[in-house]
């Protein structure tokens, strides 16, 4: 048996500060994901497998946990090299030059030296400037952003050219559009979407109708929750007062790159306006996520630091593009430790755009159970197909290997699963699976669970 991975932990905290300037670190909830489940359905089957190996987890071991304040290493102590003083120079004797002799070649010599200098500089001049005209062309000629909302023509990136400082150059363009959230006794961040919306997550809200939003600036206004995916953790809330946010801009899903630049703006501790960077570290993690911790969502994995009250804050990139949404961390001691996980971007505005619409987020059901593919293949393998379900419909058959949904490569059952939460009732969706060594692609049309 595995040992069961530590837990995933939401970012909110469960207590507003009393002051903004001292805040009190409130305890943050500890949401425990459940051991590994024999099968993972993806979605609600109506009577799971009994049998089966469990999914592994990574053990402790391979979640080193680092202390906040474990002081760093010194380093080396090197002895400094004696400096010669000055009694020990003695400038080189001087001899006349005679009249008649090499003086003419001598003075050629130096008009030559000096010449010489002259020129390396002027040269070393040149080669400085080119560099850093190199160095201050913008990385990109403006990449194309996406307009929350749901509209259709995409936008030139906020940020052109982040220069010698991009952190500070995506902090002065995304901060306008970060809030801080108080909702009840907790507290965390949200990001101005469209309008007077506002996203977060769920969890940030939960329990919540009625919401006040600090802006930027420091003012407060009142808002209310529209509606809430807690399945995906996501909620919408809406100003209230007529009141025009700095909408964020949202980058395409497909843009993000593993080891890219990650910054992390939001209210950690309830100290608004915060700013911390790091990379992404993967992509398309699946983690227990959701209100309830169980449900499986495919995320952005970063090492920017993020603390309670940083859920619902974004995580932008060096153009100051919203890659993310800051959800939760992984810890075994409640701090973080290096590993935290953002709701990409495409799920954001997708759910986004339902809830403020009032469209049904029901999640979509296929109908299958799945285990591990065998041991030295990758994909998830059908054990159980129900009866009449889109899955039946389709084709699939107990037996067959997953290995891909859309354009998703699904390595495990935890991949399809994400996939097909991201979905709703009615989507059509094509599943390519490898039975007795051949590859076959079938459409199914996913219904309610």
């Amino acid at each position: 048996m595995v040992a069961a991975p530590p837990p995933v932990v939401p970012l909110h905290t469960s207590a507003a500060p009393a002051q903004p300037s001292a805040p009190t670190a409130a305890p943050m909830r500890t949401v425990a994901p459940p051991p590994p489940p024999a099968f993972i359905p993806a979605s609600p089957p109506t009577s799971p497998p009994t049998q089966g190996p469990q999914l592994q987890g990574p053990t402790p071991s391979q979640q080193p946990v680092i202390p906040l304040v474990a002081a760093p290493p010194s380093p080396p102590v090197h002895a400094a090299a004696p400096v010669p003083t000055s009694a020990a120079y003695s400038p080189p004797e001087t001899a006349p030059v005679a009249a008649g002799t090499d003086s003419g070649r001598g003075l050629s010599r130096v008009l030559f030296g000096v010449f010489s200098a002259v020129l390396a500089i002027g040269l070393l001049a040149t080669g400085f400037l080119f560099a850093r005209a190199i160095d201050d062309e913008p990385t990109s000629a403006g990449s194309t952003a996406i307009v929350a909302g749901g509209a259709d023509d995409p936008v030139i990136a906020p940020v052109i050219s982040s220069g010698d400082e991009p952190v500070a150059a995506v902090a002065q363009s995304v901060l306008p559009s970060v809030v801080n959230i108080l909702a009840g006794e907790g507290q965390g961040s949200g990001i101005a979407y469209s309008g007077n919306h506002i996203v977060t997550n769920a969890h940030v809200v939960e329990g919540s109708t009625d919401v006040v939003v600090q802006l930027a600036d420091g003012s407060s206004i009142d808002g209310e929750v529209v509606g809430r995916d807690e399945d995906r953790d996501l909620a919408v809330v809406r100003i209230v007062e007529s009141f025009e946010l700095t909408p964020a801009t949202f980058a395409p899903s497909e843009s993000v790159e593993v080891g890219q630049l990650a910054i992390a703006l939001g209210s950690p501790f309830g100290l608004d306006q915060t700013v911390t960077s790091g990379v992404v570290s993967a992509i398309d993690r699946v983690v227990p996520a959701g209100v309830s911790g169980q449900n499986l969502v495919a995320m952005l994995q970063t090492d920017a630091p993020i603390n309670p009250g940083n859920s619902g804050g974004a995580l932008a990139d060096r153009e100051g593009r919203i890659i993310g949404m800051n959800t939760a961390i992984r810890t075994e001691t409640g701090q973080f430790a290096g590993v935290g996980f953002a709701i990409p971007s495409d799920t954001i505005r997708l759910i986004a755009d339902r809830l403020i619409a009032g469209e049904s987020i029901e999640l979509g059901f296929l109908g299958v159970s799945m285990d591990q593919a065998p041991i030295g293949t990758t994909g998830a393998l059908v054990v159980e197909v129900v009866a009449g379900s889109p899955a039946a419909d389709a084709g699939l058959e107990v037996g067959d290997v997953v290995v891909g949904i859309e354009s998703i490569t699904v390595s495990e059952p935890a991949d399809l699963a994400a996939a097909i939460r991201l979905r709703s009732p009615g989507d059509e969706v094509d599943i390519t699976v490898t039975r007795d060594g051949e590859t076959f692609t079938f459409t199914a049309t996913l219904s309610a669970g």
